[in-house]
């Protein structure tokens, strides 16, 4: 099966039923999460609100119990508190962020929070995924640029820079990071390049479609996104050119997303280290369910795992560097961390 939890050991920090394994060592709520696969071995990071006191803590969550480690899978370390201090040359005070997304690029856990300055709504930080409380750095956003509560998702490209969409009421656009790996250590630089331009589509016309979610492929080296067609209830699958926000319709025929001939609705969005696209889709009322878009022919997409209510409160998911997929399930009694026993099988 795609998503399933692990056996664990009587006494152990996690356990399983069969469907996913529930975090009790858990202080609080997942944030967002995200896996490194720069390391020497892929490391599932989570960002958490404490339900003691609500500030942002970095941990780990231990994917595979097949290594002996003396750990279960779902054990939780908690690498302390999110700070940065609130002065770019660190004479300030600490400050305790609040998350809003991040992803994972060259060893840093790239996030975009808020709480940190009153004049500017919204602001890229850098979070150490070894002492995130001291030596976490943010940047200046400059003032022609502004991230709304309509930005979309971050992904790093190969190169380490960083691409997000913000949704307006009427455009969206494409956002550019120039962050580098060796500016994390110069706090005075900017985070951001600017605004790459309003998504356009081969005629030149702008974009109405809501953009849904981002994906960077490394093994293509494409940015792909979902258009949402809101009026007709229909996905597309479209490239968005990184220099100029150009979009492009992907597939032979069509750029519509079907399977057996139905339309989907996806609310995620992920790639594979081999370029497989995949997605959680929220069209079947029977409930959540994984699919792989076919990049050739989208309106023959593949179902992964059959439609369950018990994914429909999965939040995301992140691929390893083995290909496998984790998910985690957030609800007002638990947490539980969802993993694929192995790399990703569409159901035929």
């Amino acid at each position: 099966e795609l998503f399933s939890g692990s056996s664990s050991s009587t006494g152990s920090s996690a356990d399983a039923n069969g469907s996913g394994v529930a975090l009790t060592d858990l202080d609080g709520r997942i944030v967002s999460f995200a896996i490194d696969t720069d390391a020497d071995t892929s490391v599932l990071y989570a960002v958490t609100q404490s339900a003691v006191d609500s500030t942002h803590h970095l941990i780990t969550i231990d994917t595979d119990n097949a290594i002996d480690d003396g750990t279960a899978v779902g054990s939780i370390v908690d690498l302390g508190a999110i700070e940065v201090n609130s002065s770019r040359d660190g004479t300030g005070t600490q400050i305790n962020p609040t998350i809003v997304s991040a992803d994972i690029r060259n060893g840093v856990l790239v996030a975009i929070a808020t709480g940190i300055s009153s004049a500017t709504e919204r602001q890229i930080i850098g979070v150490d995924l070894e002492n995130p409380s001291e030596d976490s750095v943010y940047y200046t956003i400059p003032d022609t640029l502004y991230i709304g509560d309509e930005l979309v998702g971050l992904s790093v490209d190969n190169n380490g820079n960083l691409f997000s969409i913000s949704n307006s009421t009427s455009v969206s656009r494409l956002m550019s990071s120039d962050v580098q790996q060796s500016l994390f250590t110069v706090s005075q630089t900017n985070a951001l390049a600017g605004e790459i331009g309003t998504l356009t589509d081969s005629n030149g016309d702008a974009v109405t479609d809501t953009v849904s979610a981002v994906s960077f492929s490394k093994a293509g080296d494409v940015l792909y996104a979902i258009l949402r067609n809101t009026d007709d209830g229909q996905d597309r699958l479209v490239t968005l050119d990184m220099s100029s926000a150009q979009v492009d319709e992907v597939g032979s025929y069509s750029s519509i997303i079907q399977i057996d001939g139905e339309d989907t609705h996806i609310v995620a969005l992920e790639t594979s280290p081999t370029g497989e696209l995949l997605g959680f889709d929220d069209s079947q009322e029977a409930g959540r369910r994984l699919i792989q878009i076919n990049l050739d022919d989208t309106e023959n997409s593949l179902q992964g795992s059959s439609a369950d209510s018990d994914l429909s409160n999965l939040m995301g998911f992140a691929v390893d560097s083995n290909g496998r997929y984790f998910s985690l399930a957030d609800t007002t009694t638990q947490t539980r961390l969802y993993s694929s026993l192995n790399s990703f099988v569409p159901q035929g």
